[in-house]
């Protein structure tokens, strides 16, 4: 614990440091397949945690952050959204295609703007939901808001159009917009009545919950997409936007290591970030581990992970905890293997402009992990 304390003081665990890393080991776990990276928010009692995350094997591995306190200072959030992505693409490799998603509480004239400058250095596509609220600008320069085009949605309906986000008559570059509901679909082993029972309570809390913030209407557009997209067409603009919802499960994850509760105690903004920092890496070390255990043909190693579950469908984030705490299998030299060729993924590439030269080892980080 002294070491954690002692490297928690240094600069190297901000999230302005440790993102050029996680960036870099985070596309080399993704391979060769489409980068998604999402942005999302979740809310630690009295701080609002913004991050941006690689999807990786159903979750989200966290590669960069920024922090507000809750409520939000005025005029904070959408400057804090704009610097977060513009941090991170500032470090993305120029060959390297991106597809970013965002929920409905980012759209901005400025985050469209500043994606849209991005564009022209970068493989960079985007999927943006748009509130009932916003405006938009059509093809024929007529200024529509997005609740007028959700009107007479109904269950299963999509429509396109070619539009650009629109704030106080100052427009972004036009794409596409596609807004709809599309049909609830579900796996077959949560059909069953107690998981409709908690669906139906969900909707009703939420439904409560929206008219506690008087939006009276906000119920009839609550669950229709209007997503601007860079997507070549309405099915993928869809298909990429409900990748969005991983994070999700990154966040009950995270929040699992007791992060609500010791957000809620800090007052020092600088050393909740090198926090999130530590808790991001450790989490990006447990899901590598979760991974390659789920890629396991060692024969213990695979009937030892059958007893975990009857139907095998764990996280890579559940998947690693168990390994990293199981002790009816012996998995320290298969974990010691794993965990080398995790520092290797982090090593930075001999260069003398290579700026994490400058920085400690990622041993060092990968130990206080």
């Amino acid at each position: 614990m002294r070491r954690v304390r002692r490297i928690i003081q240094r600069q190297h665990l901000s999230s302005k440091i440790l993102t050029q890393f996680l960036i870099r080991a985070a596309l080399r776990m993704v391979g060769d397949a489409e980068v998604i990276l999402i942005m999302d928010s979740t809310r630690c009692l009295r701080w609002e945690i913004f991050t941006l995350g690689v999807m990786i094997g159903g979750r989200v591995l966290p590669v960069a952050w920024a922090i507000l306190p809750y409520p939000w200072p005025r005029g904070k959030f959408t400057p804090n959204a704009v610097a977060l992505v513009n941090r991170a693409l500032a470090c993305w490799p120029k060959d390297r295609p991106v597809h970013l998603l965002a929920d409905r509480g980012f759209p901005s004239l400025k985050l469209f703007r500043a994606l849209d400058r991005w564009r022209q250095s970068l493989p960079l596509h985007y999927t943006i939901r748009l509130r009932a609220g916003d405006w938009v600008r059509m093809e024929n320069r007529q200024s529509v808001r997005m609740a007028d085009l959700m009107s007479g949605i109904t269950t299963g309906t999509w429509n396109t159009y070619r539009a650009s986000y629109q704030h106080r008559g100052q427009a972004g570059a036009p794409t596409l917009l596609v807004v709809g509901r599309g049909v609830p679909m579900y796996p077959a082993h949560q059909m069953g009545p107690a998981d409709q029972a908690r669906r139906r309570a969900r909707e009703e809390r939420r439904v409560v919950h929206l008219l506690s913030k008087g939006q009276g209407r906000a119920p009839k557009t609550d669950t229709i997409w209007a997503l601007l997209s860079t997507a070549c067409d309405r099915t993928q603009a869809v298909q990429r936007y409900s990748l969005r919802f991983s994070t999700e499960g990154t966040y009950r994850d995270l929040k699992s290591w007791g992060l609500e509760a010791v957000a809620d105690h800090e007052t020092d903004i600088e050393h909740l970030d090198r926090l999130i920092g530590l808790a991001a890496l450790g989490y990006a070390i447990q899901a590598v581990v979760g991974a390659e255990a789920g890629r396991a043909t060692e024969g213990q190693a695979r009937a030892r992970q059958q007893q975990w579950t009857t139907t095998d469908r764990l996280s890579v984030f559940w998947r690693g905890r168990q390994v990293i705490h199981d002790r009816a299998h012996d998995w320290r030299s298969w974990l010691s293997e794993t965990l080398e060729q995790l520092a290797h993924r982090l090593a930075p590439e001999e260069s003398p402009t290579n700026q994490f030269c400058q920085s400690p080892t990622p041993n060092q980080t990968l130990e206080a992990a």
